[in-house]
């Protein structure tokens, strides 16, 4: 802006003309002159004014700050000043003010132009109540931007929205998706004919709700610039009476088309998963979803879920959820009959905790009872905005759900009668029994497939008669079978049972429980049809063979230990009556080696003893293992020592050549006896002078630990009787020492349920080594 330079007569002059107050000030604000419209105005004189400053003529809270002015001026920028002028009366004036920097006489002045805007503020006003008191839904928006810069009190109450929070925004950001692309077909309608009258768009509310409404805009231009004025009227309740009948409609035929497809309870699964599409799609909701309770009812399942396009699924993460982590939900449901909520910031605080995570923000659920008990609940969650549910859209969801409740009851009524079959079909498969139904005046049978089975056949390939049946029977039991049968078809006997043999495809012979009842008689009581099973105690007959043939064995056994305890007692016996009836005729000499062999005698009958008894409580069970981690080296050293005395009197030399650091997982007491005992009979067959090892090695997750003597060996007829309680193998020692075998079974079991296992390798004439391995740790 250029500085103005001008005779202060004649800026008095062109003031006098202007309608507009018009002051010269200094650069302090101090006025040096006035013009004529201002003391008309202001109702001041020329005189009173002089150098008074020009804030005098404005409300002291609008007074202008003359040291920013100025340098706006300086800066030719434009200033101006909207503030009231004061009149001498001290009446107020709505004006605008503006500022022009110049000089006069080499001194900077101000001149001052102030517009009075009286006739301005009038129309403001008028327009501003036809704004603010409309009926209709009112709106101010910048042309070129598309942005609201005001609203009227209609607009906020129809969509809820405040002010604030629609100043800055676009018409489309509250415009449905589907409606946007009208309201940019409406801008070439309104560029053409400078407005757009009744068009209808829908809009969205802070509930949630949708607006319809019918839409005019005009331009309007407002000191030089362009706006677009929006009106509109609510037209949502004439839709939505219109649209009522209509829905009705559909909902009517949507429970038809539900009712439909849940009528099979065999297909109840696939069909609820269409059903809650069909609702999830006709709702528009974001999830719809059926929990099923546990059996005890203390958890719930999420069994089926329908997801809206950009809504996450939850099913996978919504199992075995306990109601007490929501303490809340059940109650609400069995008490009120459904929890709703538009907005689930109302809801208990547990319930929010649960649905927040989900993002869930509006939610409607009922109940589902099965037998008159709660089981369940289906349930629709909105997830991108507070919903308001309609009263009709409620209706229909509580119908639906009556219905798919009712179907469930169906479901659970058909998989309980499914279960009963199954766990009949399950006892009798289970039960390893085969059916027949047997047709007595036909001779007609029925077997089951399960009965054809077990006999190697396909049920297409045994013919379905008695005669059949009769020709698989063994040969020698066929008659005592036919005697039991036909006294029971008689009547003289409650029920049939035979045990017979039966001939499989293969050839081979299958021992059979045989059972079965007439079921039906006619009036002169003969049979007219039987029911009975097939029970295939094959194994059962060859484990008790076994037993006869293992009770057998320990007879055997138990006679030769016998036998063995009562030679040692006959010795004894003999030599003590000697000693006693000739003991003045015997010498020292004769008495020291009589006592020997008594001592030598009793050592070995209470190595069998102990032996025995060991053994007869390993049989019972009596002998729990308590396995641990042990250093092998002590196991051994502890043995060693133990048997050193006997080794001395042979001059037989034990070494320990197991590292320290070997450690095994096994019970210490069971295999010191596998120790003790193979030490011992390494002594008992080592000659004097002989060298007993006792040695480890790793043997690939175990230790194969081996006890080797230089003694007599043994050819491989007799290692084939070791470790065999059928056979008896008893073998003098070098000593003559006695023994029964009986230590070397021990070993071998010790060592079995130690986890680990025993053999022998040996030369006859050079020695021999007995191995047994043991788990470096503990085995899964």
């Amino acid at each position: 802006m250029q500085d103005l330079k001008f005779d202060i007569s004649a800026v008095s002059d062109f003031c006098n003309f202007l309608q507009d107050v018009a002051c010269i000030l200094d650069t302090d604000g101090n006025i040096l002159d006035i013009n004529n419209a201002a003391c008309f105005i202001l109702g001041y004189a020329k005189e009173e004014l002089a150098g008074k400053n020009i804030n005098k003529l404005h409300p002291s809270s609008n007074a202008i700050d003359f040291t920013a002015l100025c340098e706006l001026l300086k800066a030719h920028q434009p200033a101006s000043h909207a503030a009231p002028l004061v009149t001498s009366t001290n009446k107020l004036i709505p004006a605008e003010t503006r500022f022009f920097f110049g000089s006069m006489f080499n001194q900077s002045v101000i001149i001052s132009l102030s517009r009075d805007m009286s006739d301005v503020r009038r129309t403001q006003d008028m327009f501003s109540k036809i704004f603010d008191q409309s009926h209709m839904m009112m709106a101010i928006m910048e042309a070129d931007s598309g942005k609201i810069i005001n609203v009227n009190p209609q607009f906020e109450r129809m969509l809820g929205y405040k002010k604030a929070d629609v100043t800055g925004m676009r018409v489309t950001d509250l415009l449905l998706a589907t409606d946007i692309e009208k309201l940019i077909a409406l801008k070439y309608v309104l560029e053409k004919n400078g407005f757009v009258r009744d068009y209808e768009l829908s809009l969205n509310s802070t509930q949630g709700y949708i607006t319809d409404i019918l839409l005019s805009i005009y331009k309007i231009v407002i000191q030089g610039t362009e706006y677009h004025w929006l009106s509109a009227n609510d037209i949502t309740s004439t839709k939505t009476t219109a649209g009522l009948l209509k829905n009705l409609l559909i909902q009517t035929q949507l429970i038809a088309d539900i009712s439909l497809e849940l009528n099979n309870p065999r297909e109840i699964g696939k069909s609820l998963a269409k059903v809650i599409a069909f609702l999830g799609e006709h709702t528009n909701v974001s999830r719809v979803y059926i929990f099923e309770d546990s059996f005890d009812g203390e958890t719930t399942n999420n069994t089926y879920e329908w997801c809206n396009t950009g809504i996450t699924p939850r099913k996978q993460n919504l199992q075995q959820i306990p109601y007490s982590t929501i303490p809340s939900w059940k109650p609400i449901l069995t008490k009120k009959g459904k929890l709703f909520s538009c907005n689930i910031s109302g809801l208990p605080e547990d319930i929010k905790k649960a649905l927040e995570p989900q993002q869930i923000q509006s939610i409607l659920v009922y109940p589902i009872y099965i037998d008159n008990s709660f089981r369940g609940f289906i349930g629709f969650n909105e997830c991108t905005r507070q919903r308001n549910w309609p009263v009709e859209e409620i209706d229909l969801l509580r119908t639906v759900s009556n219905v798919i409740a009712n179907a469930l009851e169906r479901k659970n009524f058909f998989e309980q009668l499914q279960e009963n079959q199954f766990r009949l079909q399950l006892t009798i498969d289970s039960a390893r029994e085969g059916l027949w139904d047997w047709n007595i005046k036909t001779g007609a049978i029925k077997y089951s497939d399960f009965w054809c089975s077990m006999l190697g056949y396909a049920p297409d390939e045994i013919e379905a008669n008695l005669g059949t049946w009769e020709k698989m029977l063994h040969p020698d039991d066929k008659e005592s079978v036919f005697k039991i049968l036909n006294g029971h078809l008689a009547g003289e006997r409650d029920y049939y049972e035979a045990v017979h043999r039966i001939k499989t495809k293969q050839g081979s012979w299958r021992w059979i429980l045989d059972h079965g009842k007439v079921i039906e008689r006619n009036e002169a009581n003969e049979p007219i049809r039987a029911l009975g099973t097939h029970i295939d105690i094959t194994k059962q007959k060859e484990t008790e063979n076994e037993l006869v043939r293992l009770i057998a064995t320990k007879d055997k056994f138990f006679s030769i230990i016998a036998h063995d305890l009562k030679n040692p007692f006959m010795t004894l016996l003999s030599l003590t009556e000697l000693m006693l009836l000739c003991y003045d005729d015997f010498s020292a000499e004769e008495i020291k080696e009589n006592l020997n062999e008594i001592f030598t005698v009793t050592k070995s009958t209470h190595t069998l003893l102990e032996n025995l008894l060991t053994w007869a409580r390993s049989q019972r069970g009596d002998i729990k293992l308590h396995p641990e981690t042990l250093s092998l080296n002590l196991l051994a050293q502890e043995t060693i020592s133990q048997q050193s005395t006997t080794a001395l009197k042979k001059l037989i030399t034990l070494h320990n050549d197991i590292p320290v650091g070997i450690n095994v997982y096994c019970d210490s007491d069971t295999v010191l006896t596998i120790l003790r005992n193979l030490v011992a009979n390494a002594i008992k067959f080592s000659k004097p002078d002989g060298i007993i090892t006792v040695s480890a090695h790793d043997d690939g997750g175990f230790v194969a630990v081996s006890i080797t003597d230089n003694g007599v060996g043994m050819n491989q007829e007799t290692m084939d009787k070791l470790f065999r309680i059928d056979v008896h193998h008893s073998t003098e020692g070098t000593g003559h020492e006695k023994g029964t075998g009986l230590g070397l079974i021990l070993c071998k079991e010790f060592a079995e349920s130690n986890g680990g296992k025993i053999s022998v390798s040996s030369i006859e004439g050079q020695g021999s080594t007995f191995t047994f391995t043991l788990p470096q740790k503990a085995q899964n």
